[in-house]
């Protein structure tokens, strides 16, 4: 025979109290069931926790008895609330916050807000439509209720008390109200009273809901000297926020705070309140109230944590009571100033499509100079002005330069997200602006110089393509790494095209001719052998005696080596797949150097790692260098250097 012992052991729970099932006294008791197996055959038995008495029959036996049971409470908070339980609140208290934030509070107990039955009606029980089928013998009642607190999100004057209605809430004649000085009521609007003192009050919650009249329970809360808060919001807010339409008979938005708490398992490890030896649950409630949004200058809200035990029956049978306002048990409350919101999309989106304009000088500015136009008489200063009016309204700003000589000047720039006009004119005119890259540009320029375009119209310099040949020169030798790169792979494309050009003009076979033809020169040599070949060793191919090797320097090899410094350099850049290495085919790329040269230059042409002020000009370059006036209401003058300056 095999025994298993303690298989199974059952705890059985019941408690006392059917009103609120999940705080009151509650009885636990054990059982153990012991399986034995005989030739397969299962024999059990279940043991009790049972007491041992005198057997009637023989006093000096002891047998087992009644069950033992062991009786406890759980305590579960109703008008008061440990401030230990809370773990932390938003918006902080005394802060500000914009109005749109819904204010939450974190408890460190993640049962707190479901230690209590929100009311008796059957959806203050049942859970969420749609939670999980309940499996046999299991209860899903415990899951996803509706909490018994809620947060309310009020302004001062929404639970201000006059002493009229304190007089008719019964409030006046409690010790909280009239210690208090009239003008300065508590900072949260809070009165601070004994249960009973509560339970006297013409017009609040109906929390006695459920117990009989006259009963050791209700008589116990009709007398308690617990102490707990109270506010008196108006009724008219208490329908609007759990009510559909403020109507007070759809419900809806009391039963939607179940949606509106939940559980939150937080891994806090390395933070002050990180437990090794416990679990890191918390529970959340979040308000289905904001703070006010249409505030234009700072509003002190006051939040607060209440009890809503049975306020859905308050609600149903109506609110009764000679005020119109009623009390309800505050557990938590706090402070916080609610703001007007400092960014709004729609407003943001509105206000840059009123203002938008191109990166260029203000259009204030430009109709300025083009009403100046209208007016000047001297034709010389008008073409000037129209030539210089048309450089500013393509985004063209005045930059200090210096030429040749070291003569210091002014020219033309002109960024790279600066707008772009049609043409409207040949190409070949330089006083089109902007000016297109020219075909007849060198490839190669040392200086930059090469790629400045002088305006004849009003005799400056262009400097825009030679500044930015500046700038890619210099962030290309300030970044080490591309420099370095450049370098190598530089030196290998140059390497292999010389030695691909000498072996091409002096006719020499590759090694990879010369391995691959092994196999016939030896079978060739065998073959002479075998014939009876003797004589004096000689060459097969003898090198011609006319002219010596050619050498790069002559004029017919040049063509050849720009030629295969190419086929070298572009052998470089394919990846292993045979195609150009861009980055975006998968297949890596053949030579590493070549990888870093491709995403450096790829990077630079989306304006990557290049300096703000080279990108747009600032407000100050935009209007500060093109014109300047002596006092608002004069003629805008052109500087004397834009004068137009022909040259012939």
């Amino acid at each position: 025979m095999v025994a298993h012992i303690g298989d199974i052991i059952e705890l059985e729970c019941v408690a006392d109290s059917s009103a609120n099932p999940e705080g009151g006294g509650y009885t636990i008791s054990a059982s153990q069931t012991i399986t034995a197996y005989k030739e397969d055959v299962a024999q059990t038995t279940t043991l009790q926790n049972q007491l041992l008495v005198q057997s009637p029959k023989d006093p000096k036996k002891l047998v087992p008895g009644d069950k033992v049971v062991q009786i406890f409470n759980v305590g579960a908070p109703q008008f008061s609330l440990d401030p230990k339980f809370v773990n932390a609140y938003y918006p902080p208290g005394g802060h500000q916050d914009e109005g749109r934030i819904l204010p939450h509070i974190v408890f460190n107990d993640p049962h707190i807000p479901w230690l209590r039955d929100a009311g008796l009606t059957d959806w203050s029980k049942n859970p969420v439509s749609g939670a999980p089928s309940s499996p046999p013998g299991a209860s899903w009642s415990g899951r996803n209720k509706v909490p018994w607190m809620g947060i309310l999100v009020l302004k001062p004057e929404d639970l201000t008390v006059d002493a009229d209605t304190a007089g008719l809430l019964g409030l006046a004649k409690l010790d909280s109200w009239t210690k208090s000085i009239p003008d300065k009521p508590p900072t949260d609007l809070a009165y601070s009273m004994n249960v009973s003192d509560f339970m006297a009050l013409t017009s609040r919650v109906r929390v006695e809901t459920g117990l009989s009249i006259g009963s050791e329970d209700y008589n116990a809360l009709m007398t308690s000297t617990e102490q707990t808060r109270a506010i008196f919001p108006t009724k008219d807010q208490i329908l609007k926020v759990f009510s559909l339409n403020g109507a007070g008979a759809d419900l809806t938005p009391l039963n939607s705070l179940q949606m509106m708490s939940h559980v939150r398992h937080v891994n806090n490890k390395g933070l002050p309140d990180y437990d090794p030896l416990g679990t890191s649950y918390f529970s959340v409630i979040v308000s289905n109230m904001t703070g006010s949004v249409m505030e234009i200058q700072p509003t002190t809200h006051i939040v607060h944590l209440v009890s809503i035990e049975h306020l859905d029956t308050t609600i149903t049978q109506g609110l009764k009571g000679p005020s119109d306002r009623i009390a309800l048990i505050s557990l938590f409350s706090w402070n916080y100033r609610c703001i007007p919101e400092s960014v709004d999309f729609a407003t943001t989106l509105e206000a840059l499509a009123a203002n938008a304009e191109p990166l260029r000088a203000p259009d204030g500015l430009l109709q300025h100079l083009s009403t100046a136009i209208g007016i000047e008489v001297d034709q010389e200063k008008k073409a000037g002005k129209l030539a210089l009016l048309s450089r500013l309204q393509h985004g063209y700003t005045i930059s200090r330069w210096r030429d040749a000589v070291g003569e210091v000047g002014i020219a033309f720039n002109r960024g790279p997200l600066v707008p772009k006009h049609s043409k409207s004119r040949p190409q070949s005119d330089k006083t089109v602006v902007p000016h297109e890259p020219s075909s007849d540009w060198p490839a190669v320029s040392m200086t930059g110089k090469d790629y400045h375009i002088f305006d004849t119209s009003v005799g400056v310099m262009d400097a825009t393509y030679g500044s930015a040949w500046s700038l890619g020169k210099l962030m290309a030798i300030s970044d080490p790494t591309f420099t370095a790169a450049l370098m190598r792979i530089r030196s290998r494309a140059n390497t292999m095209g010389a030695s691909a050009t000498l072996m091409e003009v002096n006719n020499i076979t590759d090694k990879q001719t010369i391995l691959g033809s092994t196999d016939k020169a030896i079978a060739r040599t065998h073959e002479l052998i075998s014939q009876g070949s003797c004589g004096p060793v000689a060459r097969l191919n003898p090198p011609p005696r006319t002219a010596g090797p050619k050498t790069l320097c002559h004029a017919e090899v040049k063509p050849i080596l720009r030629e295969k410094t190419m086929a070298a350099v572009q052998a470089r850049s394919l990846s292993t797949a045979g195609t150009v290495w861009t980055g975006l085919d998968g297949a890596p790329a053949a030579d590493s150097d070549w990888e870093v040269i491709s995403n450096w230059i790829h990077d630079t042409l989306y304006l990557a790692n290049i300096p703000g002020k080279h990108r747009t000009k600032t407000g100050a370059e935009l209007c500060g260098l093109v014109l300047t006036r002596s006092s608002p209401h004069s003629p805008l003058p052109v500087p004397g250097p834009l004068l137009p300056l022909r040259i012939s």
